[in-house]
């Protein structure tokens, strides 16, 4: 990176005045060093498609006081005198990738208790229905559902409560509340989820933590419907799916925990038999935050 001031008005100056413009009207005026490495990083951070979220202090008040601030905050800069930074000679730097954290958990229910959510599933066969996006897309999403399942579905939140401790450490999530959600879900031949995050719309803002609890006939009847989530990158201040990811497959008797706003999608079922008994079934639902 270069830096040049206008000679016109600078003087031979050594030190450059800067107006910081922050989001909301508010600024802050500083004087810094031409040398100093958190100009170079300002001005960086101003020219990069990806400002992430890096911390920036600069001293401000005559140096009596220290403005640190979120780059993402940061709408642009006033220089007196004018000053020019080309960062054209340096190539900008990638996104750096956040590694998706997933925590799972084999043989998560007793085997008579597994048999028993099996049956259940079966049982209410006629019940699930058609599952529904917030999009409203109905090529999004191809599976069944069935919200209200009030004999299994206690047992489930208690088991989840107490694994808690553990996933949190494992996670490093938000303190989490007790409101559990739950739903139990059915997918046969050609079923699958696109990708997508749990908590981006308005009613589902306050997911924290998701879960997916596999079970299924024995033997397994179907081939598919992995988890695959995804690793992160912020662009253009928002969360997007990076190239690299994780999968999870869909073993009998496993949960798995990971972060409400990783990107995720359930790859494509394939049931040859078409029946019912002989599909993946979750029972997945969300942990709240506080």
């Amino acid at each position: 990176m270069t830096q040049t001031v206008d000679d016109g008005n600078a003087d031979g100056a050594e030190t450059v005045r800067i107006t910081v413009l922050l989001e909301g009207g508010h600024r802050e005026t500083v004087t810094v060093s031409l040398q100093d490495p958190q100009l170079e990083i300002l001005m960086r951070q101003l020219g990069a498609p990806d400002p992430g979220l890096r911390l920036l202090q600069l001293p401000v008040r005559e140096g009596q006081a220290m403005l640190a601030v979120r780059s993402d905050r940061i709408v642009g800069v006033v220089s007196e005198p004018p000053m020019h930074m080309d960062l054209s000679d340096e190539p900008l730097a990638a996104p750096a990738v956040e590694v998706s954290k997933v925590f799972v958990k084999d043989d998560f229910l007793p085997s008579e208790q597994l048999k028993r959510v099996y049956a259940y599933a079966l049982k209410n066969a006629g019940r699930f229905v058609e599952t529904s996006t917030s999009s409203t897309d109905r090529d999004y999403r191809q599976s069944e559902v069935l919200f209200d399942f009030p004999e299994i579905a206690e047992d489930i939140r208690t088991r989840i409560r107490k694994l808690l401790p553990e996933v949190h450490a494992a996670l490093g999530c938000a303190p989490l509340s007790s409101t559990i959600e739950v739903q139990m879900t059915a997918h046969n031949d050609g079923n699958y989820y696109k990708v997508h995050n749990d908590n981006g719309s308005e009613d589902t803002a306050r997911r924290e933590l998701t879960f997916v609890y596999y079970f299924h006939g024995k033997p397994k009847k179907f081939t598919g419907g992995e988890l695959r989530v995804f690793d992160s990158v912020i662009r253009e201040r928002r969360y997007v799916a990076a190239e690299s990811s994780q999968l999870v497959t869909p073993d009998d008797n496993r949960i798995v925990f990971f972060l409400s706003r990783y990107l995720h999608e359930v790859q494509e079922i394939r049931c040859p038999s078409h029946r019912f008994e002989d599909g993946r079934f979750t029972i997945n639902g969300w942990v709240h935050q506080l």
